[in-house]
């Protein structure tokens, strides 16, 4: 293993931001666990939606983050409602809260599982994989409490306690938490001592990441970001880079998707069609002309990128 110092702080900093929603989703897990079966009142399943979607923010690196603390207003409005009712049964209360919970323990896991099926996204990133499961168990949660709602609402008789089984997830997926902040622990430690030093792999050298970083650019100098279907694999072809290297590469040294890094190229791109005064050409043909699959991912990137829409930016550039 050699250590080199090539992480941006941006990186680093996003990591960080990622491992403390973790982090928070263990010990909200943990307390919840430690009450369920004395405090059945206690809000917590309207906690857990707005942490996978801070989970998901960090991951598309989003610009709504300072948006986010909206999302936890229902969990302390609950609590604090709850504190005042000494956590005694109270009808009214259920009334509002128990829809919201519906809500919130469904929405969150399936927008999450929804949008992670993007191609913009790395698939192979452990954070994506790791917010994967965690929905999957919310979606199975959400199935159990329901579960739980409809026998007590209408006397309905089962054989085993769903509260047993929503307890019993909740401990599976603390665990994987866990396992994940274990598993990142070292490469974390690392970063936070050093900065923007990084533990990696045998074949980082900076010889050979000069040697892709060449091969990269020539491919897209070739346009290849034009391809609408280009994949990681089409690019490991195309340079002759492996795969694996490919991702370590996007992720360490990039600090980003593949998909973002191909977005910066198609952009550009974008940026000099836009720019032409002897042709308006339609927003859609110059998505499609840049290599977007779709107007809906290119104005995502366009706007990420620019911080405005494509057509603001043809507007400005005309007028100037």
């Amino acid at each position: 293993m050699k250590e080199i110092k090539v992480v941006s702080a941006k990186a680093l900093h996003i990591a960080n931001r990622f491992n403390f929603f973790v982090f928070a989703f263990v010990l909200s897990l943990v307390i919840h666990l430690f009450f369920l079966f004395r405090i059945h009142s206690l809000p917590f399943p309207v906690l857990y939606g707005p942490l996978l979607y801070g989970m998901f923010l960090e991951i598309r690196e989003s610009k709504h983050r300072q948006w986010l603390f909206i999302h936890f207003l229902p969990f302390v409005l609950f609590l604090i409602w709850n504190i005042r009712l000494n956590f005694e049964f109270y009808w009214p209360y259920f009334e509002w809260y128990l829809p919201a919970m519906a809500i919130s323990v469904s929405s969150y896991p399936i927008f999450a599982l929804v949008k992670l099926t993007d191609k913009s996204v790395n698939a192979y990133d452990p954070r994506v994989i790791l917010l994967k499961q965690m929905s999957g168990y919310g979606v199975a949660i959400a199935a159990l409490i329901g579960l739980l709602m409809a026998s007590q609402l209408i006397l309905l008789t089962l054989d085993i306690n769903p509260l047993h089984l929503v307890g019993l997830a909740m401990f599976f997926a603390a665990m994987l938490l866990i396992h994940f902040l274990y598993a990142h622990h070292d490469v974390s430690t690392k970063l936070s001592q050093h900065g923007i030093t990084v533990t990696c792999a045998t074949w980082h050298n900076n010889e050979l990441i000069q040697l892709y970083e060449n091969r990269l650019n020539e491919a897209m100098a070739r346009q290849l970001f034009l391809n609408a279907r280009l994949t990681v694999d089409d690019l490991a072809e195309a340079t002759d880079i492996p795969k694996a290297h490919l991702a370590d590469y996007f992720r360490i040294y990039q600090g980003q998707s593949f998909y973002q890094w191909l977005a910066q190229y198609r952009i550009q791109h974008a940026q000099q069609l836009l720019g032409l005064t002897s042709k308006l050409l339609k927003i859609e043909v110059v998505a499609k002309e840049s290599g977007f699959q779709s107007k809906t991912s290119f104005n995502k990137y366009f706007k990420d990128a620019l911080g405005m829409s494509p057509s603001a930016y043809r507007q400005e550039m005309w007028s100037n």
